[in-house]
């Protein structure tokens, strides 16, 4: 496989978005826009406060875990434990 046949293949939000069709004008065409369309300004900003969302959400998760953790008398035996916090 080359090159260029890998840039032939469709991102999958592509797919995802000519299946389920382009709306054709207002509020909804913006936010598919924003949503589906990663090379305009908006699609940017969305992808990015997603992925900070998530890895907001993951360290949030951690630090509840670590937090447990180190509340506990004995936390490796916990952390090893299958019913740890």
């Amino acid at each position: 496989m080359t090159l260029r046949d890998v840039a032939d293949i469709p991102h999958p939000a592509a797919i995802d978005a000519e299946r389920c069709g382009r709306p054709l004008s207002g509020w909804r065409l913006r936010w598919f826009t924003v949503i589906f369309e990663a090379d305009t300004r908006a699609g940017r900003a969305f992808d990015i406060a997603l992925i900070v969302a998530i890895l907001a959400s993951v360290a949030v998760v951690m630090l509840e875990y670590l937090a447990r953790l180190a509340c506990v008398r004995h936390p490796g035996r916990c952390a090893r434990s299958v019913f740890g916090s």
